[in-house]
């Protein structure tokens, strides 16, 4: 089969590029987080009831306080996995150390998303040049995810978003690893870690762990040089389920010690919704499609696929409450820029053939992403209308990779053939990489100048 060949081992130097790259996230994220202004930032404000009751209380919330309830939504997060508000406290309790500035205490509850997003950067570079022939389509990869605009906004107020997204990336980057080096304990690890990551971060990347599980027993007993396949197969998953127990497994039994055996707090989140109304609370669901009666494919198509149009536009860029769009132009050239990225992916892989690395790492994050979309979707029609991008911001890795080969079949195919092209130098001067980055990174410069409208 043809291709590049994948790369199995990290590079030990790190160019400057890579460097700037990160810092960048860093600084553009940590920026919002102290200017962008409380509450106009989706769901920020229900992230913050947790926040504030384990700040103020010292402990860790039930789900059952009203105080924690989101209205007109009528439930609490504390139902859910809620990492990235552990972490936001304990930024605010180091923070408290120094200074009781509220500005400070709510730039500390956002370093959780900061971090995470710059996380991603890191992993996105680890992951490139692990795959990837040509150094340059790391940045491509790490560039495509951390400067979409909707990325860098979820990296600036607190959310559940961008901690799945930082999970996401650390699961991916362990499985390519761990398919190089045939599944050594240090990979296995860190894939475990991963996994363990998005389950407490949020339901909606469950997909990712599914299928992270069927690919890494597919990877296993692919493997040629792997023996004794069941008994090897049988101590890695042991490890990956320790790990992912002993890093999630306390709040599932917390839920289920709290909740009567409800361990998903479903149930939960049902009576505590029963309860308001029975105080003659108004809740949030009767605009939920299927207590209208409505059908799944209506909500999806009804008022002109406005569901389909407002998730698209937000996994690019929306900011606000859902109400600061970008110029319109802007989404037209990133879908066309991803149409086209697309069309050369599908080229490239059909001419030229994917190896077994990059297939089994393609077919890992559609499967995910499929269940991720499937679920928004399910979960949009049946408990709560949200046709939001951030639920379904982990497909920006898919994305990403579909940039980065396409750039690096672009580049190597250039070098090799193309050699009348490379006789005029066009290439040497004007590398596909550096010319889709220096693109990208203006969309982004554009789209963010909207963010004035919030500040």
């Amino acid at each position: 089969m043809s291709g590049d060949k994948t790369r199995l081992t990290d590079r030990s130097s790190v160019s400057a590029a890579e460097i700037i790259l990160v810092i960048s996230v860093f600084i553009i994220c940590i920026i919002g987080a102290v200017f962008l202004p409380i509450p106009p930032c989706p769901d920020e404000r229900a992230r913050r009831l947790l926040t504030d009751w384990m700040f103020n209380t010292g402990t860790l919330p039930t789900g059952n306080e009203l105080e924690t309830v989101i209205m007109p939504h009528g439930f609490s997060y504390a139902l859910r996995p809620f990492l990235s508000a552990i972490i936001g406290v304990v930024f605010m309790k180091l923070t408290s150390l120094f200074t009781d500035s509220e500005t400070a205490l709510i730039v500390a509850s956002r370093m959780c998303s900061v971090l995470s997003v710059t996380v991603c950067s890191v992993f996105c570079l680890k992951i490139g040049k692990r795959l990837f022939k040509n150094r340059s389509s790391a940045l491509v990869l790490a560039a495509s995810v951390c400067f979409l605009p909707q990325v860098l906004f979820l990296g600036m107020y607190q959310n559940n978003d961008s901690l799945s997204l930082a999970a996401v990336c650390i699961t991916v980057y362990f499985f390519v690893r761990g398919s190089g080096d045939h599944w050594s304990w240090g990979s296995t690890a860190g894939f475990a870690f991963g996994l363990g990551l998005a389950l407490m971060s949020y339901y909606t990347i469950y997909g990712w762990v599914l299928a992270g599980a069927l690919f890494f027993t597919f990877s296993v007993f692919k493997d040629k040089e792997i023996p004794r396949k069941v008994s090897f197969f049988a101590k890695r998953a042991a490890m990956i389920g320790g790990i992912c127990f002993a890093f999630a497994g306390w709040f599932f039994i917390r839920n289920a010690f709290l909740h009567h055996g409800d361990f998903l707090g479903i149930a939960a989140e049902k009576d505590m919704r029963e309860y308001l109304r029975a105080h003659g609370v108004r809740l949030y669901d009767y605009v939920i499609p299927q207590a209208q009666g409505k059908t799944l494919i209506g909500m999806l198509t009804e008022d002109k696929a406005y569901f389909i149009k407002l998730t698209l536009f937000s996994f690019i860029a929306v900011f606000g409450m859902m109400d600061i769009l970008v110029p319109k132009m802007l989404y037209k050239v990133y879908i066309i820029i991803a149409f086209f990225g697309a069309v050369l992916f599908v080229i490239f892989a059909l001419l030229r053939g994917l190896d077994s690395i990059h297939k089994q790492v393609l077919l890992f994050m559609t499967v995910s992403v499929a269940i991720n979309i499937s679920l928004h979707v399910i979960h949009s029609y049946t408990r709560d209308y949200q046709p939001q991008g951030r639920y379904i911001i982990s497909m920006a890795l898919l994305m990403g990779y579909v940039f980065a080969y396409s750039s690096d079949q672009l580049q190597t195919l250039s070098e090799d053939k193309l050699t009348f092209i490379k006789s005029r130098s066009f290439f040497r001067i004007v590398q596909p990489q550096y010319a889709f980055i220096f693109i990208w990174l203006v969309l982004c410069a554009c789209a963010l100048t909207s963010l004035q409208y919030m500040i």
